[in-house]
């Protein structure tokens, strides 16, 4: 029986366990050949992630554009039901939930990244400390939420 029959709430209004630690005990217990094998692995699943947060945000720009015409919309729209109304508002709100939900994710993601880099530097420091570090503090950068207009998710660019 799924949840006894009881309403569950939403992914991104429980209270998850995160665990920022569970990427870099991986990355480290994997066997490697090296070290610098550890750190391009680092390096190349930040550079992963840092592809695919401007497509992402593209399209959470163009949802919110639509979201914002919606609102306006259902104010001159002729007997609109409460029902309509209700939806509309909800599909809204729910856009809005998950944009924060993956700048969220993004958050936690990074703070995996950072502690797996931290724990590379203790077992074996190497000089692509440096530009790891340099890819890390762009994910978070990218990840910071932005502020649209209304209060909105945020995802503007620039």
């Amino acid at each position: 029986m799924f949840g006894d029959y009881t309403p569950l709430p939403a992914p991104w209004r429980r209270e998850a366990r995160f665990d920022r630690t569970s990427y870099g005990r991986l990355l480290i217990d994997e066997p490697h050949r090296s070290h610098a094998s550890r750190y391009a692995q680092l390096m190349e699943d930040v550079r992963d992630d840092l592809t695919r947060i401007e497509p992402f945000f593209a399209v959470a720009t163009r949802v919110l554009d639509m979201d914002a015409k919606r609102n306006q919309g259902r104010t001159i729209i002729s007997e609109i039901s409460p029902r309509e109304n209700d939806d509309a508002r909800a599909r809204m709100s729910e856009n809005a939930m998950v944009i924060k939900w993956v700048q969220h994710c993004l958050k936690q993601r990074a703070a995996s990244y950072r502690w797996a880099l931290e724990r590379l530097v203790i077992q074996a420091p190497d000089p692509m400390v440096a530009d790891a570090d340099r890819l890390i503090v762009l994910l978070e950068t990218e990840a910071a939420p932005r502020v649209a207009s209304g209060g909105a998710a945020a995802v503007s660019k620039g």
